[in-house]
């Protein structure tokens, strides 16, 4: 609890295709650079990272390009929200 109020923390996580698309580039095909840094990047932190962590740690250009990249590796169920 902060002083500000609750607060919720985020955890994204790999599935297991996308732990096998991490594992093998050349299955990346036609996915974007921004969605590879970063399904890269959440494999290299053991396959579960929280979202302030991707924002901070990231190499991406901005958060918005973060909120992009993750929403698409989300919907091509290479991601998935997890509980901590």
């Amino acid at each position: 609890m902060s002083m500000y109020g609750r607060v919720e923390v985020v955890y994204y996580q790999l599935t297991p295709l996308g732990t096998q698309r991490a594992q093998n580039p050349a299955q990346m095909r036609g996915l974007d650079s921004a969605s590879k840094g970063l399904l890269e990047e959440i494999a290299q932190h053991g396959g579960t990272m929280e979202w302030d962590e991707m924002k901070f740690m990231g190499s991406l250009d901005s958060p918005s390009v973060l909120s992009v990249a993750l929403r698409r590796l989300v919907d091509l169920g290479y991601v998935a929200p997890a509980t901590p």
